[in-house]
C-alpha cells in the first residue's frame, strides 16, 4: 500500500501455556497472568516464588508497567526430571506445565518451567538468565525477520518473495524439530508493519495480524513385531500392536492400542510388515497404517479367550 518495506516476523510456536508477565519500570515482576477467556486470566504469581525481578535495560526507560508475552515451557530434560520426581511418565511440555500450574503444591516444581519471551532479541535487549531458567540457547535461530522492498514491484512479486522466505523458514524449522531440546508444534507468522497490523486489528482474543502454521504430527516408519489382546472388566478386547522402537521428542515408543477389532482387521497386520506411527498431539503414539506387507506370518485376532 506504500513504498514502506513489508516486515514479517517468523518464530517458533512453542508447545506450552500462554502467560503475560507484568513488570514495573524497575523490572520487578508485578504479576503473571494466563491468557484466559473474555480477558479474564488467572494469576500464577504464587506458583513462581523464585521469580521476582527481570534485569532488562529496556524496561528502565518506561514509567508505566509493561506486559511481556511469554510461553511457559519445559525442556525435554526438565520433563524427564519432573517425571522422575512425580513418578509419572510425562512426555508433553503443555501437559507437564499444566499439571504444575493446577496442583496445590505446584510452587515446589515451578523451577522446572521456563517463561520463554515471545519477542525477538533486538526488541527487548538481553534478557535476564534467571528468567530464562537456563533455557537452552545457542541454536541456529529462534526467530527471523523477513523484509521485502515494495518499490516498483507488483502485488504478485511481493507476495512471491514473502512466501518463498516463509516457506524456507518453515522447512528449516521442520528439519530442526526433532533435534531441539524443547517442543514446538509450528511457526508463528506476524506482520510487524504497525499500520497494517492496526488495520487488520483483532477479533475477540485473536490478533488478525498473526497466524500459526501448525506442523503435521511427527511420524516414523517401523517394523511390526507382534500383537497382544487385553481384556477389560466388561469383556471388551483391546488389540495392542508391538513394533521396533521409534523415538519422538526423546521418548521411545514400542506399542500402540488399535482401539477395536474392526480397525485391527482392516489393518491386517503381519510380523515384519512396515508400519507408519504418528505422534498425535505430540504425546500419543498412533499406528496410522501399514506401509508395506512383507510376507510375514499373519497376526490373527483370537476367536476365543480363556477368561
Amino acid at each position: 500500500r506504500s513504498n514502506e518495506p513489508i516486515r514479517i516476523l517468523l518464530s517458533f510456536k512453542y508447545d506450552g501455556v500462554s502467560c503475560v508477565i507484568e513488570l514495573d519500570h524497575d523490572g520487578r515482576i508485578i504479576d503473571m497472568v494466563t491468557r484466559g477467556k473474555n480477558g479474564k486470566g488467572v494469576s500464577l504469581l504464587s506458583k513462581f516464588p523464585h521469580l521476582d525481578y527481570m534485569d532488562c535495560e529496556y524496561f528502565r526507560h518506561h514509567d508505566n508497567k509493561l506486559g511481556l508475552q511469554t510461553e511457559l515451557m519445559m525442556t525435554n530434560k526438565n520433563i524427564k526430571k519432573y517425571s522422575q520426581e512425580k513418578g509419572y511418565n510425562y512426555v508433553n511440555s503443555r501437559t507437564s506445565v499444566t499439571s504444575i500450574l493446577t496442583a496445590l503444591d505446584g510452587y515446589k516444581y515451578s523451577h522446572f518451567i521456563t517463561p520463554v519471551p515471545l519477542a525477538y532479541e533486538d526488541e527487548i535487549g538481553r534478557l535476564d538468565p534467571k528468567l530464562l531458567n537456563n533455557f537452552e540457547k545457542g541454536l541456529p535461530f529462534y526467530s527471523h525477520i523477513v523484509t521485502v522492498q515494495t518499490d516498483d514491484k507488483s502485488y504478485e512479486e511481493v507476495k512471491k518473495q514473502l512466501m518463498e522466505q516463509i516457506k524456507t523458514y518453515i522447512l528449516d524449522t521442520l528439519s530442526l524439530r526433532q533435534q531441539l531440546p524443547f517442543q514446538i508444534d509450528g511457526v508463528v507468522i506476524e506482520v510487524l508493519n504497525e499500520d497494517i497490523a492496526i488495520s487488520l486489528g483483532r477479533k475477540g482474543e485473536i490478533n488478525n495480524y498473526q497466524v500459526a502454521y501448525k506442523f503435521p504430527s511427527l511420524a516414523s516408519e517401523t517394523t511390526v513385531r507382534g500383537a497382544k489382546f487385553n481384556v477389560g472388566r466388561t469383556g471388551l478386547v483391546s488389540p495392542v500392536i508391538y513394533y521396533d522402537p521409534v523415538v519422538f521428542n526423546g521418548t521411545s515408543q514400542t506399542k500402540t492400542t488399535l482401539s477395536s477389532r474392526n480397525r485391527y482387521e482392516k489393518l491386517d497386520p503381519h510380523v515384519g510388515d512396515t508400519g507408519l506411527v504418528e505422534y498425535s498431539n505430540d504425546c500419543i503414539p498412533y499406528f496410522n497404517r501399514i506401509v508395506s506387507y512383507n510376507g510375514g506370518p499373519k497376526l490373527f485376532f483370537p476367536k476365543t479367550y480363556p477368561i
